[in-house]
């Protein structure tokens, strides 16, 4: 016989998962967001609603991992080498938004409220924490590179960071066990967390990735004992566990790829099972009655609530007046930093146990993490939304072509590279497969040499389920593999083709060779033909040549597009030479296109200066050549000695040559 609060593990879970699948189903109907959804289910079934399930142990453990989780895709999808260049700002939002709403709230708790000096304090430091609840809505809207997403985040860790250390001292000075120990062994652990932070956990992960390759299940198991590893740690060095699963996701960022189906799981399943958990969690804590107690109850709920968004809104606008944001980036760090969640019911739960605060002041920030993780809600989803529709490009420059990429196997042994070039650089919106084809001379033996290529080709299907991407296998009859694949290419209206590099031919037929000569002449999609010496996923720089007068090309857009996945695909530092003048005009479009591309400038005013011999490379980098078609008015001297100098000098490169799509007439 069923029981009320459920008891049964089964039970238990049934209910949540059918939470998780109804709720957001039917909130999105009445177009309210799926995060919101979730907590009002949280509080509709928790013990202060309907009172089917009561905040047990088995709801802690997943609410905590979810949190974790949180805390850890936005280490892991966050941009590296912008947070790099942000990390001033990210300080600077971080004592924004740590002292403003301290400021704000300390006074207001002390005169207005009329609590004591103590408990004043905690509660102004627990208006300067905040949860990144909202920062799903962020990364499904695929904005976790934006520039004001990194500052935030960077500032939470900061002010999170800082609160929770300063309450571990008031905590102490309320049971008196401050002293020299607690200094040291904090210090200590602190040295000792870092350190396997930044030195343990990338080697021991580059050698399990290495020696466990293709075992992505043991990726996930590892990655997840890697999260929880760094929080138990965190909690030693005497910091929140949510800190360490943040470090976890830093350390692993360069490891997994945003391209690579491990990255896919590690996405799917926090957002699906783990985060949904911890959000109905959030709501089950949440006690409505609190609100009938009487005026005062309600009062204080309020004024705590509006003391908590002003100090974040301010922070917010400040920021933005800073660093000259717009007015969707303010909205978006108001929205990511304004949820009260994990660390203020902690702080709060914890103040009230060693009596530093009372009912009245815990019931009010229960009230409080209700409306804040709202308005937070609310404030993400509009500004997020606002942002990708900014992302409007004018007609002459966007396609609304379904993309579509060809790889032709004229080599199958290294078509696995070509096929991991593709996956990066694959629109993540488009579910079309990637085309494979082979081209066999129409003989008397086509038949047999269809069947014989169909057997060298199983591995590539192979390859492309272990990276779980979807391709096509196509074979076509033709007189000659130029005109086979150029057929293919039309035939499935492929924008995108991607070459292998033949290596060294004779020169007098050219350095790409008499077919590609004919493709590049005749095909008017992009054309990249790639060499990658070093694995693509090891690739740490990318090197982008950017020609004089390049940026007159129709399709310069959708060259800056191609680089800006492989710079997030990969997480590498960018780099494009150039002119002054091209430079800014590629800075230009990547604003006003809103193209998530970050990158440093080398300015090279003469071609000589842009020489491939003039250039030092690294093994783990890859330079990009943005070259014109010998059929367009931007062909030069400088493009027609483009074959010379790559048979001279790139021995020893890995490199993509770019040719970008033609306007048709």
């Amino acid at each position: 016989m069923l029981e009320i609060p459920f008891k049964d593990p089964v039970e238990i879970f049934a209910i949540v998962v059918f939470t998780m699948l109804v709720a957001p189903l039917i909130l999105k109907k009445l177009r309210i967001p799926g995060i919101i959804g979730l907590i009002l289910s949280g509080i509709l079934i928790g013990p202060h609603g309907l009172g089917l399930l009561e905040k047990n142990i088995a709801i802690d453990l997943f609410g905590t991992i979810g949190l974790l989780y949180i805390m850890f895709l936005a280490g892991l999808e966050l941009d590296l080498n912008k947070f790099q260049k942000t990390k001033n700002k990210s300080f600077i939002f971080g004592i924004l938004t740590f002292a403003l709403p301290i400021l704000i709230g300390l006074p207001v708790c002390f005169y207005v409220l009329d609590f004591d000096i103590k408990a004043s304090f905690l509660t102004s430091i627990m208006f300067a924490t905040h949860t990144l609840i909202a920062y799903p809505i962020v990364s499904k809207k695929r904005l976790a590179s934006n520039e004001a997403v990194a500052v935030t985040v960077g500032g939470t860790i900061f002010t999170d960071t800082a609160v929770l250390v300063l309450f571990s001292f008031i905590a102490g000075s309320q049971i008196n066990t401050i002293d020299l120990f607690f200094f040291l062994r904090t210090l200590g652990g602190m040295v000792l967390f870092l350190s396997v932070v930044f030195f343990v956990v990338p080697r021991l992960t580059r050698w399990f990735f290495k020696s466990y390759m293709g075992d992505q299940s043991a990726h996930y198991l590892f990655v997840l004992f890697i999260v929880f590893l760094l929080a138990i740690l965190a909690q030693i060095a005497g910091v929140e566990p949510i800190i360490g699963a943040f470090a976890a996701g830093l350390a692993l960022n360069r490891f997994i790829p945003h391209s690579s189906s491990l990255f896919g799981k590690v996405s799917f399943i926090g957002n699906t099972l783990f985060i949904p958990f911890f959000l109905i969690s959030v709501g089950m804590i949440v006690d409505l009655s609190v609100l009938f107690n009487g005026l005062w109850a309600l009062q204080v709920a309020l004024i705590l609530s509006v003391v908590a968004l002003t100090g974040k809104w301010l922070a917010a606008f400040a920021t933005q007046k800073l660093f000259r944001y717009t007015v969707n980036q303010r909205n978006l760090i108001f929205g990511l930093s304004s949820s009260h969640a994990a660390a203020t019911l902690a702080i709060i739960i914890v103040g009230y146990q060693i009596k530093l605060i009372d009912e009245q002041i815990l019931n009010g920030t229960i009230i409080l993490i209700l409306i804040t993780c709202f308005i937070a809600t609310i404030v993400t989803e509009r500004a997020t939304q606002a942002m990708v529709n900014s992302k409007s490009t004018p007609d002459f420059l966007k396609t609304n072509k379904p993309e579509r990429i060809l790889v032709p196997a004229v080599n199958p042994q290294n078509i696995d590279k070509l096929i991991d070039l593709a996956v990066i650089i694959k629109e993540k919106s488009s579910e079309l497969p990637i085309d494979v084809v082979t081209v066999v001379k129409d003989t008397e033996e086509a038949e047999k040499k269809i069947s014989e290529n169909r057997i060298k080709l199983q591995p590539v299907i192979e390859y492309a389920e272990k990276l779980e991407t979807k391709i096509a296998i196509r074979t076509t009859i033709d007189l000659n593999a130029a005109s086979g694949i150029l057929r293919s290419a039309r035939e499935i209206t492929a924008n995108k083709l991607i070459l292998g590099w033949k290596g060294k031919t004779k020169f007098a037929q050219n350095i790409f060779g008499d077919m590609y000569e004919w493709l590049i002449e005749r095909y008017n999609g992009m054309i990249l033909i790639a060499r990658f010496l070093t694995p693509i996923k090891e690739i740490k720089e990318l090197k982008v040549i950017v020609p004089s007068h390049f940026t007159n090309n129709h399709g310069f857009n959708e060259c800056l597009e191609i680089i800006e996945n492989l710079n997030t695909g990969l997480k590498a530092k960018t780099t494009l030479f150039g002119r002054n003048k091209e430079l800014t005009i590629a800075s230009e479009v990547v604003e006003k296109l809103n193209i998530e591309l970050s990158f440093e400038k080398n300015i090279c005013e003469k071609h000589e200066m842009l020489s491939l011999e003039t250039l030092e490379m690294k093994p783990t980098d890859l330079i990009i050549f943005l070259a014109s078609r010998n059929t367009t008015s931007l062909y030069n001297n400088y493009m027609a000695q483009l074959p010379a100098r790559f048979d001279r000098v790139t021995n020893d490169w890995s490199f993509i040559i770019v040719y970008p799509p033609q306007k048709l007439s």
